[in-house]
């Protein structure tokens, strides 16, 4: 049996089943640092917003910036969406 370096894929956008590995690779491809385009290019992020976090953790990891939020994409306290 041989160790497999890459990790399987998790899903990171339950809502629409978009893995992680489809959100790192439009983040990677086109180096955007907007939550906005990831959504618009791989709808993660695009239902509930609870994977909106994630995507900006994986924008700031792959781009070395922040995440570039637009009005209505921020989590308010408790963890609600506007």
């Amino acid at each position: 049996m041989t160790h497999d370096p890459h990790p399987p894929a998790r899903t990171l956008c339950t809502c629409h089943g978009i893995p992680d590995t489809a959100v790192a690779r439009a983040i990677s491809r086109t180096g955007t640092r907007s939550l906005a385009e990831v959504t618009h290019i791989t709808t993660a992020g695009g239902g509930c917003g609870t994977c909106r976090p994630e995507i900006a953790t994986l924008i700031r990891e792959i781009t070395g910036k922040e995440a570039d939020w637009t009005p209505g994409d921020e989590p308010l306290p408790g963890g609600d969406w506007i």
